[in-house]
């Protein structure tokens, strides 16, 4: 990027002619040469210069600006190669292009042919009096003479005032001395053409100089030359010079300026565009293309969000966007590169250039962040209300200040619907609970001291009876530096009596369950949650080790572990319910039975919720077999008694010994459908012996 104050300094310094003129067909900038030449001024038409450059120059020239830079590789505009003025002088003609759509024009003199004079520069004589030296040296005007070797031979008042030294400083010295070092190297490379350039019948050129002066300063001067030979034949050059040190601070002062509002255009959080009369946008910040994604060339090109938001309608600007009117103010949604819409406002000013060409400036702002803080009040009020919340917000600059839910949703606040936390915020010593006042004096002290808390505690409160409150405390440091403390209170009366309630039957569940002589445990996704000390002792646990053990852990102990937990799990899936005995063998203590039951507590499932149950069934496990070893010794005596015995059942006899069988000579087989009468010699004889018995 070329440096815009370093061309226009090289641009003064050429002796030829330019015109830097841009699309508009209007002068941007006119060298010295060409404003002496041509009378040109920024901002003045080019058609202005038809008298002296021509219709046909003119023409061709505005063409070529209005079909714009060409591209790459595009063939040269055809313009005429020379054209001569008015008063004769030939120059030859060239247009190239500059960045932002600007072109440069540059007439360049070309020397005159044999025979031909100039018509305004008549040829000086080859000496000039003393007398009109002197009247140099009496104007207010710095003027100096040089000889052949450019020292300084005389200077005049004004000269000695503008440089700070006097005139025996300066005569013998080079003019050099008093130039900055790095202006010296360009300095040299001019003097090689200043005794061409000053000849008598050469138009006068300016060339932009500086020097230190004897304070130091920088004094700016203009300069231009004139070669004079002296009575005695030797080569002189007069030199007088136009203070343009005011200008040139100026000039500083206004490009310092023009950088100043460049950075702030970059660099402003807002976004900001300009474009012309035509839909170009010339200029847009890296906020702006935050905001609206993918920047168009031209305003046709952009989306209807964008026009609205620019006041472009129908191919153009609005009507009221004129030079000096107020600002117009619109508001879009925008979409964005990521598909999400933005709510945007802008403010649009129509002003003109220098050039006096249409110029736009909007400023755009995104509005999103208010919609989602609007939001966020309204949640916060629709929270506040279910929840019964109060909040309360200590603020550097206004105090305590208490939020209520209509002032987060923008309604009005009623005293009818007012949660009843509303009238617990400003909580007072005397009606909190005995009991409550250390929690209470904690939440003061993080109160006094910003500190962040979570606090429960009891009041009295004269219309509301006993209530249990819950105050969070959170400070905070805002973007500003400001320190900020929110205060969140909550009736949680309700939740405190339920959790009471739930303590007083998880006790009572718990006194019942460590009561009992089952073990019992509660099992969910196969593994155990939760067991009474039963169930630990049964099975050789210590207390509290068992919670979080699989099925498979807490019966490996068992000979056969695998198909037992199988067998859980196949019930289980199932739906039915799973029992079996299971023999538990501690160190040192003798031989358990237990009875193990098994049954699904809710939906199948990956998290199966399943009650296990173990009953201690060692003693009727012992009865059981003395039953049975009694139950053997009295088939031993039936079986091998030699008295014949019968068990008789109603009117038929269920069993008999072989004792009966060989007596009464009967098979066993037919015991079982034998009368009891068959015993007997005659039913007579059975009958009595009924009667008997």
């Amino acid at each position: 990027m070329f440096d815009p104050k370093a061309l226009r300094l090289f641009l003064d310094v050429l002796s030829d002619a330019v015109l830097v003129v841009d699309r508009s067909a209007r002068v941007y900038f006119a060298n010295t040469a060409a404003q002496s030449l041509l009378n040109a001024e920024p901002g003045s038409a080019l058609s202005e210069l038809k008298p002296l450059l021509g219709d046909t120059l003119i023409a061709t020239i505005t063409q070529v600006l209005t079909k714009g830079v060409p591209r790459i590789g595009a063939p040269k505009p055809e313009l005429p190669e020379t054209i001569t003025l008015p008063d004769g002088r030939h120059f030859g003609v060239a247009l190239s292009p500059l960045e932002g759509e600007r072109w440069a024009l540059r007439l360049a003199a070309e020397p005159a042919t044999a025979g031909e004079t100039s018509p305004t520069h008549a040829a000086a004589p080859p000496s000039m009096s003393s007398e009109l030296v002197g009247l140099f040296w009496e104007s207010p005007f710095p003027a100096c003479l040089q000889d052949s070797e450019f020292r300084y031979l005389h200077v005049n008042q004004a000269y000695v005032d503008f440089t700070g030294f006097g005139a025996d400083q300066l005569i013998g010295r080079d003019p050099m001395e008093l130039q900055p070092q790095e202006d010296r190297e360009l300095h040299l490379a001019y003097r090689s053409q200043i005794g061409e350039m000053s000849q008598p019948g050469q138009p006068a050129r300016l060339m932009e100089r500086r020097l230190i002066h004897a304070d130091g300063r920088e004094r700016w001067y203009r300069a231009t030359w004139r070669t004079w030979v002296d009575e005695e034949g030797r080569t002189r050059y007069l030199s007088i010079l136009q203070d343009s040190t005011a200008e040139h601070v100026a000039r500083e002062r206004a490009d310092r300026s023009a950088r100043e509002l460049d950075d702030w255009f970059d660099l402003s959080p807002v976004g900001m565009v300009l474009f012309d009369d035509q839909g170009l946008l010339v200029r847009t910040n890296p906020a702006f293309e935050a905001l609206v994604g993918q920047v168009p060339v031209l305003m046709s090109e952009a989306e209807p969000g964008v026009q609205k938001l620019l006041c472009w309608q129908e191919g153009r600007p609005l009507d009221s966007l004129q030079p000096g009117s107020n600002p117009e103010e619109a508001q879009a949604w925008v979409m964005h590169s990521d598909g999400s819409l933005r709510r945007l406002r802008s403010a649009v000013r129509s002003y003109r250039t220098a050039t006096l060409q249409l110029r736009y400036m909007a400023v755009v702002q995104d509005r999103s962040a208010e919609e989602e803080r609007d939001l966020a009040q309204m949640q916060i009020g629709a929270l506040m209300d279910t929840a019964g919340v109060g909040l309360a917000t200590f603020q550097e600059s206004s105090g305590w200040v208490q939020h209520s839910s209509a002032h987060f949703a923008g309604a009005a606040p009623s005293s009818n619907d007012a949660p009843a936390s509303a009238a617990l915020q400003s909580i007072r010593r005397d009606v909190v609970m005995p009991d409550s006042l250390p929690e209470y004096e904690r939440l003061q002290q993080a109160l006094r001291h910003a500190q962040r808390a979570e606090v429960r505690y009891a009041i009295r409160h004269p219309e509301l009876g006993q209530r249990w409150l819950l105050t969070r405390v959170e400070p905070a440091t805002l973007a500003s530096g400001k320190s900020t403390t929110s205060v969140v209170t909550l009736d949680i009366t309700e939740q405190h009596q339920s959790q009471q309630r739930s303590e007083i039957l998880l006790h009572e569940m718990t006194t019942i369950l460590e009561s009992t002589t089952a073990g019992i445990a509660y099992l969910r996704g196969k593994v155990l949650v939760r067991c009474n000390s039963r169930f630990e002792a049964l099975l050789g646990f210590h207390a509290g080790k068992v919670v979080g053990s699989g099925v498979h852990e807490l019966f490996e102990a068992q000979p056969h572990a695998q198909m037992l937990v199988n067998d859980i799990e196949a019930a289980l899936e199932s739906g039915t319910v799973f029992e079996t005995e299971i023999a538990i063998d501690l160190p040192g203590q003798p031989r358990q039975w237990c009875a193990l039951t098994v049954r699904r507590a809710g939906p199948a499932g990956e998290a199966s919720e399943a009650i296990a149950v173990l009953s201690d069934i060692t003693r009727l496990k012992a009865q059981q077999i003395e039953l049975e070893a009694l139950a053997r010794d009295r088939e031993l005596m039936f079986s091998l008694s030699e008295v014949g015995i019968a068990f008789i059942r109603g009117d038929r006899i269920q069993r008999a010994n072989a004792a009966m069988c060989q007596l009464t000579g009967y098979d066993a087989s037919v015991w079982g459908e034998l009368p009891i009468g068959a015993l007997f010699a005659s039913p007579a004889e059975h009958q009595r012996q009924r009667e008997v018995t």
